[in-house]
């Protein structure tokens, strides 16, 4: 999760990384960007499903995602909900997760993902 000051180059970051993905052979398809920023996802974002039905129509017509990107997250109070129900029955897709509004999103973090870490092994 990135957190920060709006215009302080998140979102940058947020490309760097999917460009580093894709170099590493992950198909560009398998990566879902949402930008809550934007004005059409905006005005739905505070429904309680809609992040859901973009993620589920998104794997309907291209593939399975394996990256999902939620850039300016503090637009739909859904948001962690949905990271966390995508956490435990997904757990193959990565989540990368920007927000400007630190307070706010640190709730819901505390609140929704407390104890939803990348798991690693030892291998």
């Amino acid at each position: 999760m990135l957190l920060g000051a709006r215009r302080s180059g998140k979102s940058t970051l947020v490309y760097q990384i999917i460009e580093s993905i894709i170099k590493t052979n992950i198909p560009a398809k398998s990566i879902l960007y949402l930008n809550l920023d934007e004005p059409i996802i905006n005005a739905n974002a505070r429904e309680p499903g809609f992040l859901m039905e973009i993620i589920e129509q998104y794997q309907v017509e291209h593939e399975e995602i394996r990256y999902l990107c939620l850039d300016e997250v503090q637009h739909s109070p859904h948001w962690a909900a949905t990271v966390k129900v995508l956490y435990d029955t997904v757990p193959s897709i990565k989540s990368i997760i920007t927000g400007s509004n630190s307070q706010v999103v640190e709730n819901e973090v505390s609140l929704r993902l407390s104890g939803r870490y990348p798991h690693t092994t030892d291998d």
